[in-house]
């Protein structure tokens, strides 16, 4: 049983031991201690009532809970509806892309191949090539928001992976930012595709960088919570306000301008990590930079 169902349950037996105890007990203390039998009267209507009025706020207290759960769960589920249609289109979108930009290429390498590298007009095919190169890219975004399916799970310990990768991570960052790694001694091991995760990796330290453009911190700490395996990417940038954040993990859906993010980076994290039975935290304010941390379960 999960904590959340476990608390109110662990408050409900505190309550009837409580009761219990009041209801056997609290008459031989009143009567030891007021003498008065009209007093007795008095009092054993004001401790009716006292228990009527915390009968009443503990229901409210586990009304509030039970509402609180119930739309938690009505929230993650319409978002999971929403990234299901979208990766259904995206997936449909990527593949016809991916069609036209193969025409595309094929036709500019061919045209390239005849004019010889001296011609006046292949700086211009060339310009098509790398253009179809970064459409590309995108199309791979588009199929890893769209997947479905993990491609290879296996035990992958995320110190491990951090530690091959931060070169490449180096590399993401403008030379004012500082890449500090954080890892836990004992650090955990989840059951995941190493390729996706590079991906989720990736696609953080890039946004954090992107926060940053004159420069930071950017911390990344690798530990454990209860069952929880964390990996957290920090930053000391421009921050997220709280409409922002509302959607974040929505595709296409970008805070850094027209022409400049694609808007699926975090939606892929999401995506990814859901499949996984994880989760994705996000605590930022404007100015104050922002963390993002992914939770996964950990293996034993």
């Amino acid at each position: 049983m999960r904590r959340l169902d476990r608390e109110p349950l662990k408050i409900v037996l505190l309550y009837l031991v409580a009761g219990f105890l009041w209801i056997s007990f609290s008459d031989q203390v009143l009567f030891a201690v007021v003498h008065d039998q009209a007093a007795q009267q008095w009092l054993a209507i004001a401790k009716g009532w006292l228990y009527v009025l915390v009968t009443g706020l503990l229901l409210f207290y586990l009304l509030r809970q039970l509402v609180a759960k119930l739309e938690r769960i009505e929230a993650q589920a319409w978002q999971a509806q929403k990234m299901e249609a979208m990766g259904r289109m995206a997936a449909a979108i990527a593949h016809d892309m991916n069609n036209v930009l193969g025409a595309i290429q094929a036709t500019a390498e061919l045209g390239a191949d005849e004019l010889g590298p001296a011609h006046p007009q292949r700086a211009a095919l060339e310009q098509i090539l790398a253009a179809s190169d970064r459409g590309r890219d995108l199309v791979r975004q588009l199929m890893a928001f769209a997947r479905q399916q993990a491609a290879d799970p296996r035990e992958v310990k995320l110190d491990d992976l951090l530690l091959a990768r931060q070169g490449l991570l180096r590399k993401l960052c403008h030379p004012g930012v500082q890449f500090d790694l954080v890892l836990e001694a004992k650090a955990p091991a989840v059951l995941a595709d190493p390729v996706q995760l590079e991906q989720v990796l990736m696609n953080l330290v890039a946004n954090a960088n992107d926060a940053m453009p004159q420069g930071g911190l950017l911390r990344i700490t690798v530990g454990t919570q209860g069952r929880w395996a964390q990996l957290a990417v920090q930053d000391s940038g421009t921050g997220i306000d709280a409409l922002a954040r509302a959607h974040l993990f929505e595709p296409f859906f970008t805070t850094k301008g027209p022409g400049v993010g694609t808007g699926l980076g975090l939606a892929t994290v999401y995506g990814i990590v859901q499949q996984y039975n994880g989760e994705v935290l996000v605590e930022s304010a404007p100015g104050q930079g922002s963390t993002f941390t992914v939770r996964m379960p950990r293996l034993a």
